[in-house]
């Protein structure tokens, strides 16, 4: 289990599934021990802002499109959507897309993770390509069966729609590690 996580996530209304779906695949996931554990960033400069302290974490997962910030109304809603959530009473958070920004993991993974264990946890299918380029894990926000977001992943990758498909190595690809929410969570994110 991963101590101290970083995870820079402009709408994690998906929290409050983890737990059900967890339990769906006969794993043990509390809600409001994931978030004692973990340090949520809303943007890239609230994530540079939180990276830069110096502060260690075992895990840092991105997802792909975040904007650079974020309006004060907006972070304190998500505050008090992550405070909410831990307590158990959950609540609603609006999803918010800024269709502005795309792909700005990439640029917070050179600037400040380069060195670090990373993955990127999104539905965006255009960042599929650059994470695989990286060599950062990636998981499907909106894949929720076994198996289901690795198959998507890797034949979007090697499909004509997958802008890095001409000249791929296949083997590559195919240990590539990859999956979608179950995975996520089984791999990173269960209690021991």
């Amino acid at each position: 289990m991963f101590e101290k996580i970083f995870w820079l996530e402009d709408n994690p209304d998906f929290l409050q599934c983890f737990s059900e779906l967890a339990l769906s695949y006969g794993l043990k996931l509390n809600t409001q021990d994931l978030l004692s554990r973990t340090e949520f960033a809303f943007s890239f400069n609230h994530g540079k802002d939180i990276i830069e302290k110096g502060t260690q974490f075992d895990l840092h997962i991105l997802d792909a499109d975040f904007p650079n910030d974020v309006l004060p109304r907006r972070a304190r809603e998500i505050q008090r959507f992550l405070e909410e959530t831990k307590k158990g009473s959950g609540g609603r958070l609006e999803f918010v897309s800024d269709r502005q920004i795309y792909d700005n993991f990439i640029r917070f993974h050179r600037e400040f993770l380069k060195e670090k264990r990373t993955i990127v946890y999104s539905m965006s299918y255009g960042a599929i390509g650059p994470a695989f380029k990286l060599g950062l894990p990636f998981y499907n926000k909106s894949s929720f069966e076994l198996g289901e977001g690795e198959k998507i992943i890797k034949e979007y990758l090697l499909s004509s729609k997958g802008q890095f498909a001409e000249g791929l190595d296949k083997e590559a690809v195919a240990k590539w590690e990859v999956g979608g929410t179950p995975e996520l969570i089984q791999r990173y994110l269960v209690n021991d």
